[in-house]
């Protein structure tokens, strides 16, 4: 019977069809009242689970209650496990706080990979604007290499192209001058 008690304080009963405890981790099981009218063991013995939060008549300390109705060595009965409700709100906060540390550490991943990836569009889009600027300053021949998949190369290729088409064009203007 004591081995349960380090469980978190978990409690387990056996209980017979006619409300007769024959096990309780607490309790001598000849001492306790008869179950049979408990909401969680009627739930159980009628549909085969049953569920319910209460206080203990004998602990006096608020439960939740789970019962399964079972057959053991051929015999009908009911198995109850019970924890405190303060330990359900011990259990709730543990998952509220692995929870947050997943959104959390999630968000941190996201992040790094934007700030990663970021680089890889605004690095080649800065070295564009720089030879645009020199394109329309009159520095028609530029010279750039982007190793990227993305649409930047393509853009890069262009402007290098009109680059070269408006030096071309102008030195056909000039020749004719």
């Amino acid at each position: 019977a004591d081995f349960t008690k380090t469980i978190n304080g978990l409690r387990i009963s056996i209980i017979l069809p006619d409300g007769t405890d024959r096990y309780d981790t607490d309790t001598a099981a000849e001492a306790l009242d008869n179950h049979k009218s408990r909401p969680e063991i009627e739930q159980a013995l009628n549909s085969g689970v049953g569920i319910s939060k209460r206080t203990s008549k004998t602990t006096l300390i608020k439960y939740k209650y789970v019962a399964k109705k079972l057959t053991m060595d051929g015999e009908e009965c009911v198995v109850r496990l019970c924890v405190p409700m303060d330990n359900m709100k011990g259990i709730n906060k543990n998952i509220f706080l692995l929870v947050f540390l997943g959104i959390t550490t999630g968000v941190g991943i996201a992040l790094l990979f934007a700030v990663r990836y970021s680089s890889e569009v605004t690095t080649p889009l800065k070295k564009l604007s720089e030879a645009a600027t020199k394109i329309a300053g009159g520095e028609y021949i530029q010279k750039f290499d982007f190793k990227t998949k993305y649409e930047v190369a393509e853009l890069s290729r262009n402007i290098i192209q009109m680059g070269q088409s408006l030096d071309r064009s102008i030195t056909l203007l000039h020749n004719r001058n």
